[in-house]
């Protein structure tokens, strides 16, 4: 329901924010949303959420790096860790 009321394009963007802790908060709602569904995490993808919480990955904290990584897993995505070590 959430997803077909237009949901995920806004959360995207609060990743492209400033502001880290509505980057947190989009990754842990996105990480939910696609969690065993398979149409929410292709929605994530056209809209450009891996590439958004890879890059949150590489300026958060620790745990922000975390609930990104549980995001990115969700959606079925690498966490990109080994470019973070480069």
């Amino acid at each position: 329901m959430i997803v077909e009321c237009g949901a995920i394009a806004p959360l995207v963007d609060l990743l492209k924010s400033d502001n880290t802790a509505n980057k947190e908060r989009a990754a842990i709602v996105l990480g939910r949303l696609a969690a065993n569904d398979a149409a929410n995490r292709d929605v994530m993808k056209r809209h450009g959420a891996v590439n958004l919480l890879k890059k949150f990955l590489r300026t958060g904290n620790r745990q922000q790096k975390r609930k990104v990584e549980t995001a990115l897993q969700s959606i079925g995505e690498e966490s990109g860790r080994k470019q973070c070590r480069r």
